[in-house]
């Protein structure tokens, strides 16, 4: 495994209107609404995604390991699966050494594997050689981010579940050897 801690950036955001090109995102950054700098807002610009389509949570998730950028708006899709996958995948390489998941409406696959003693996290394309535990914390942090502020800023949504497994996966990474997580 690893042995290096880096920094992780894990970090959800709205898109805060109609938009045709991912082009129009890069161009205009306001386009882009903070769940963690602009609660508000962007819980208002939820609601009014799901009122016009229900079920809708079309954003991005800003993913960096080490200062290399591994997601952004050129990947915005479903951010309420997308973090739902990211945690089975977690828990799936907690039990096994690998786990995957895929963004919900791109051909883009996210795995965590070990390998040679050492542990790999690829989304798409890039494949790093990450510190597991590092990765891990930074994703619950991100994942716990979202959903706590989906509670907050939409009552209407129920994210508890979600909340829980994240509770489980840090009382399973608890019972591991504190060296490693």
């Amino acid at each position: 495994m690893s042995l290096a801690n880096q920094d992780v950036v894990a970090r959800s955001s709205m898109i805060s209107g109609d938009v045709e090109s991912v082009d129009e995102l890069f161009d205009d950054p306001e386009l882009m609404l903070s769940v963690e700098d602009q609660p508000g807002v962007a819980g208002t610009r939820w609601r009014e995604m799901r009122a016009a389509r229900p079920g809708a949570s079309t954003g991005v998730i800003e993913l960096s390991y080490g200062g290399l950028l591994l997601a952004d708006a050129r990947l915005s899709d479903e951010l309420w699966p997308l973090w739902s996958y990211l945690l089975a995948m977690i828990e799936e390489y907690l039990a096994d050494g690998v786990g995957q998941a895929a963004f919900p409406n791109r051909p883009v696959h996210i795995v965590l594997r070990d390998r040679d003693d050492t542990s790999y996290f690829a989304v798409g394309d890039i494949e790093l050689d990450v510190h597991a535990p590092s990765l891990i914390h930074g994703l619950l942090e991100g994942a716990e981010a979202f959903f706590t502020w989906l509670l907050e800023e939409c009552e209407e949504e129920d994210a508890a579940g979600e909340l829980a497994v994240i509770g489980q996966i840090r009382a399973e990474i608890a019972d591991e050897d504190e060296s490693e997580f």
